[in-house]
């Protein structure tokens, strides 16, 4: 006959690990979204820089010089849905990612799964995100965002750029 006090044990010791396998479950959401902010915090910390101490590229001018530049890597986490610079690629949250400017373009918009989307807005007369498009051997602006919809590791440069007078910062795959 097996003693009461260990199957009274046993089963003590099983809902212990229970509770810890569910408050895991319950922080790993937290700790992806709080990872997610650093990395946004950072993004905008290193292009506030470059903006207030950087020499724009003339797109329209094919022999101007590289505008000034920053490398950004980070390890998006697993929860993590996209990142969009310069808009809201899914303001419906509907799962299409479309990649619309949003205002002006001055925004970095996060979405983790299980949760809505996360906005952290530039100052006022900040240059606006453009995604970068690669033409004729030559970063140029587009009209859309640039949207990383993959977790994992990722890099992007951000150029400051100037287009008929009107500053952005390209992003781009560094």
């Amino acid at each position: 006959m097996v003693p009461v006090r260990l199957i009274i044990s046993l089963a003590v010791i099983g809902m212990i690990a229970a509770l810890a396998v569910a408050g895991c479950r319950t922080l790993t959401p937290t700790v992806e979204s709080n990872t997610m902010q650093g990395w946004c915090d950072e993004a905008s910390c290193e292009v506030t820089s470059l903006v207030r101490g950087g020499v724009a590229r003339d797109v329209d001018d094919p022999l101007a010089a590289w505008g000034t530049r920053r490398v950004v890597s980070a390890e998006l986490p697993d929860g993590c849905v996209y990142v969009s610079f310069g808009g809201d690629p899914d303001p419906d949250g509907d799962g299409v990612l479309s990649p619309v400017v949003l205002g002006s373009g001055a925004v970095i918009v996060y979405r983790m799964q299980g949760g809505g989307a996360r906005y952290a807005w530039m100052p006022q007369g900040f240059p606006g995100f453009r995604a970068g498009v690669f033409q004729n051997g030559r970063w140029t602006v587009s009209s859309q965002s640039f949207i990383i919809h993959n977790n994992g590791r990722c890099r992007l440069v951000f150029e400051l750029v100037e287009e008929f007078s009107i500053q952005y910062l390209l992003v781009y795959p560094g």
